[in-house]
């Protein structure tokens, strides 16, 4: 069985949070839905729901509000390629750092691994993962 030697970093696993939230004006809109990142900057004018509904959401993980409003699907259907009016999917949500090695725990699409979500198991902080993706259920959680 071969090795990665440290000469071989590993590839980034995902855009981080940290960038996502970069992303956060009119101008430069990016918002992240159930794991992926979209820029939503051209979108944004056209939205059919109002441009507030977009706006409230830049640099933020809007997932919880869109999975409320939105059938499954509706995202996917509208992305358009880079340069188009429409939402573009720009990658995964990750840590955007090396993807963990082997023994670091199963990794989940979204750059985490299962020993990072297992981390968030109390009743203030509770994630869990459902069809690959981790979700944050804390404020589903009851008192």
């Amino acid at each position: 069985a071969s090795k990665r030697s440290s000469a071989e970093p590993a590839a980034p696993s995902g855009i981080s949070m940290d960038e996502v939230k970069k992303h956060n004006t009119k101008e430069d809109a990016w918002i992240v839905v159930n794991g992926d990142v979209v820029d939503v900057t051209t979108w944004i004018p056209i939205h059919p729901g109002g441009e507030q509904a977009i706006v409230a959401y830049l640099g933020q993980d809007a997932s919880d509000e869109w999975n409320m409003i939105h059938k499954p699907g509706t995202m996917e259907k509208n992305f358009v390629p880079e340069g188009g009016k429409g939402p573009v999917l720009k990658g995964k949500l990750g840590s955007g750092a090396p993807a963990v090695a082997a023994g670091g725990g199963a990794a989940a699409p979204a750059g985490l691994s299962m020993d990072e979500v297992a981390k968030h198991n109390t009743e203030s902080d509770l994630w869990i993962v459902l069809h690959g993706r981790a979700y944050d259920v804390t404020k589903w959680t009851q008192v």
